[in-house]
């Protein structure tokens, strides 16, 4: 039996809480990461996002490379979430 609840304790979810360091890393944002951010999240494509903001889309990438670095945030995850939202 204590087998078994050391496997129950060793697979739980861990607890998701506020973390200060994202509000570190929204401090150390610039603001075109921000700009690059607002429209990203809309939905935008990083070359419809350099046209909004009248930079090229491999700059885009650049800013958002450097949110993802801020945030400890991998390109994929990142990806992922601007799929879904």
């Amino acid at each position: 039996m204590r087998a078994r609840e050391k496997t129950e304790r060793k697979y739980k979810k861990p607890k998701e809480e506020y973390s200060p360091e994202m509000d570190i890393a929204w401090e150390k944002m610039s603001a075109r990461e921000l700009q690059c951010i607002y429209w990203a999240i809309r939905g935008y494509q990083n070359d419809e996002v350099g046209d909004k903001l009248c930079i090229e889309g491999v700059t885009v990438e650049r800013h958002m490379g450097q949110v993802y670095q801020k945030t400890n945030i991998s390109a994929v995850e990142g990806s992922a979430v601007r799929k879904l939202l």
